[in-house]
């Protein structure tokens, strides 16, 4: 692992580097799933995945992805025939109002020094009536010493440059963008968990971590008429 003053690296170097191996099993990522299959309303027919990665998650009919590091997009698009992906960034989506009646912005936000800026695009481009569900690194997690980062390939620990939101941020934030709180959870290590760890080989680490809120997890409706731009 690095020294813990190593200088952590820029999302895009960082997530650069991570693009090859980004979808190996990811605690991580299996947590977040968790957290969005609680969260995540029914029946969407439109989605927008805002900083999707790979876009290991975005549905081939339903969804498209966007994302700003080009080596994570051209990963996915090596793996997943028929996923729709595209370089841009969640602060300027290149979409009209109310395109979507379900956007998603997972483990993203925590990249994003301008809060208000980056929930006034996901609310613009959701449709009135339409939800936006988000996923954070938990406050409690930061606080007690967990960072973002990732396993390189050659097992070391690389730290990532990242900025703390708590949860009155996003809610005020959110709220701004004329987002109303819908639903709210605050995800802890505990048995539903397990699995996952042992299946990372970190079993040890799921007993340490028991117990401790991991992520922070939103589901926002935008009140208001069904927008035009659908």
């Amino acid at each position: 692992m690095t020294s813990p003053g190593a200088a952590p690296l820029s999302v895009r170097e960082a997530y650069s580097r991570w693009a090859p191996t980004y979808d190996e099993e990811s605690v991580l990522l299996k947590l977040d799933d968790l957290a969005v299959s609680r969260l995540a309303p029914r029946g969407a027919a439109k989605i927008l995945d805002a900083g999707c990665g790979t876009g290991h998650r975005v549905p081939v009919k339903s969804g498209i992805g966007i994302d700003l590091v080009p080596k994570m997009l051209a990963a996915g698009r090596g793996k997943r025939r028929g996923v729709r992906l595209a370089a841009a960034n969640l602060l300027a989506l290149p979409f009209g109002p109310g395109a979507f009646d379900l956007v998603w912005c997972r483990l993203s936000l925590g990249y994003v020094a301008n809060l208000h800026a980056a929930y006034t695009e996901l609310a613009r481009v959701s449709t009135g009536g339409g939800f936006v569900l988000v996923t954070d690194l938990h406050p409690e997690a930061t606080q007690r010493g967990h960072e973002r980062g990732f396993q390189d390939g050659e097992g070391s620990w690389r730290r990532v440059e990242s900025i703390l939101h708590d949860a009155r941020a996003h809610e005020e934030a959110a709220k701004d963008a004329g987002l109303q709180v819908d639903e709210r959870i605050d995800l802890r290590v505990g048995e539903e968990a397990r699995a996952f760890f042992e299946k990372a080989g970190e079993a040890r680490r799921y007993e340490r971590l028991e117990g401790l809120a991991v992520l922070l997890g939103y589901r926002f409706k935008k009140e208001g008429p069904i927008s035009s731009g659908r």
